[in-house]
């Protein structure tokens, strides 16, 4: 299935060139530092700043009204007061600009007179053919192409760290203070993103648009919602079909469940929020997942773009702490998964790699001594081939540097071959070097309980929205 875009959006995400309108030398105001941005960002495409104060905004030569800008802007970025909006679309369409980010505030959010304003841009951007992204949009970053086009501190972030992974999230928020956020913690955790969408007041371009354009992204692995409400819900269930369709899962943040949430979205960006059981039951029918918070939806984020399909629910804990994995235990199976015993043949193979005061049964606490030898690997190897095991959590202190540099090559190896999902808890706070060992394998390493359970339910219910519930012994 396929879902007829309402807007095309390749000019508003893929420009040719950038047009800033009321960009300023000084990049310590929004429209300075959004087209230092711009130019720090790697973007190959032209920049040209709109401002009829400067002969030149960081040493990029500029124009003083719109129609200037010449041939191949295909994007506007308008930071000007609100009630000279309408007029700057305007002059967008008649340049030949049809995309413009509003990143002005003071329209529905305000009030009446902000409605009327609000009206006004929309109604301009519609019968001038513009893909309108805002207003009070705090802008998007398209990462294949170096695109940052935001003045948030979260979304001007670098990675620290890259997990190896060919699929990427994709961000669509109505917030843009959340969806940048999302963004920064993302990326403290390795996690990639091709794409982070704000859309803010939504007078043109919607959050389910940007959904939209991300589900048509050849990387796009997973895509993270955070929604305040919706004017057509039963277009988010079209879309479910097409994400499912492509293996796509939608992780989803929705506001509003009490009447306070009900009032702050109203005021922050003029959205109503719906009803929450609707929601509810749409959620549960699609199968897209729902996060409570930023952690949350990472988690669930993580395990979905590393791992491969999880074939049931049984988890198979390795553990150098006793505790730890009895820990790690009662979350999963509070969380629906199961910890079965295992079989006899794989608990006689550990057995011989572990010490006498180790357990091969589940959890397996190869204790800290079997590292010495391989003991980590080895088990895990025993794992992949049990029958009595579905997923694999390594329970583990990575609080010493070069901690698992001699695992590199076989952890490397286990996550190429796919054949379970490997995941890691460190129960100490992990360091940079042995995250990146995991990183170059292509595992996510998590550093709560309720993060690497929520990682593995989430696998767990796509599997089970496709072949139904599987009873297991043991």
């Amino acid at each position: 299935m396929s879902v007829v875009p309402a807007i095309d959006l390749t000019r508003l995400f893929e420009p040719r060139g950038i047009a800033v309108v009321g960009a300023s030398p000084e990049i310590g105001k929004i429209r300075g530092r959004i087209f230092a941005a711009l130019k720090a960002g790697g973007f190959a495409g032209r920049l040209v700043p709109v401002n009829p104060n400067y002969a030149e905004v960081q040493g990029v030569p500029a124009v003083a009204r719109i129609g200037a800008v010449g041939e191949g802007i295909d994007l506007a970025i308008i930071a000007i007061p609100a009630e000279h909006v309408a007029g700057a679309l305007n002059e967008c369409a008649a340049a030949g600009i049809g995309a413009a980010v509003v990143l002005s505030s003071g329209f529905a959010e305000i009030g009446p007179r902000g409605i009327a304003l609000q009206a006004e841009i929309e109604r301009t951007a519609r019968s001038r053919g513009v893909a309108l992204l805002g207003p009070n949009s705090v802008g998007f970053l398209n990462m294949a192409l170096g695109i940052k086009a935001t003045f948030s501190p979260g979304g001007l972030a670098a990675p620290t760290r890259r997990i190896r992974n060919a699929r990427q999230v994709a961000i669509a928020s109505q917030s843009g203070g959340i969806g940048f956020a999302l963004y920064n913690r993302g990326i403290a955790r390795g996690l990639a993103f091709n794409l982070v969408a704000t859309t803010g007041n939504e007078a043109g371009v919607t959050v389910l648009d940007a959904l939209d354009y991300a589900l048509g992204l050849p990387d796009t692995g997973a895509v993270v919602l955070f929604i305040e409400g919706l004017r057509d819900a039963a277009r988010l269930r079209d879309l479910s079909v097409y994400a499912a369709s492509r293996g796509v899962p939608l992780i989803v943040a929705k506001l509003g469940r009490s009447a306070a949430a009900a009032r702050a979205a109203l005021s922050h960006t003029g959205a109503l929020v719906g009803d929450e059981a609707e929601y509810a039951a749409l959620f549960a029918e699609t199968g897209i997942l729902r996060g409570e918070d930023q952690d949350d939806l990472l988690d669930l984020a993580a395990a979905r773009v590393t791992c491969p399909p999880i074939a049931g629910r049984r988890v198979g804990i390795i553990t150098i702490s006793g505790g730890g994995g009895v820990w790690l235990a009662d979350r999963l199976e509070a969380d629906g998964l199961l910890v079965p015993e295992l079989d006899q043949a794989t608990q006689d193979e550990l057995r011989a790699i572990i010490p006498s005061y180790g357990t091969p049964v589940n959890p397996v606490d190869i204790t800290a001594q079997a590292l010495e030898v391989g003991g980590r690997v080895r088990a895990i190897d025993a794992l992949l081939r049990s029958p009595m095991v579905d997923a694999i959590a390594v329970v583990a202190s990575l609080a010493d540097i070069g901690h698992l540099e001699q695992e590199r090559d076989d952890l490397a190896r286990f996550a190429a071959n796919r054949l379970k999902p490997i995941l890691f808890y460190s129960y100490t706070v992990p360091t940079l070097d042995n995250l990146a060992v995991l990183d170059d394998a292509g595992i996510a390493c998590y550093t709560t309980l309720g993060g690497i359970a929520r990682g593995l339910a989430g696998l767990v219910r796509a599997t089970e929205r496709k072949t139904g519930p599987k009873a297991f012994i043991g």
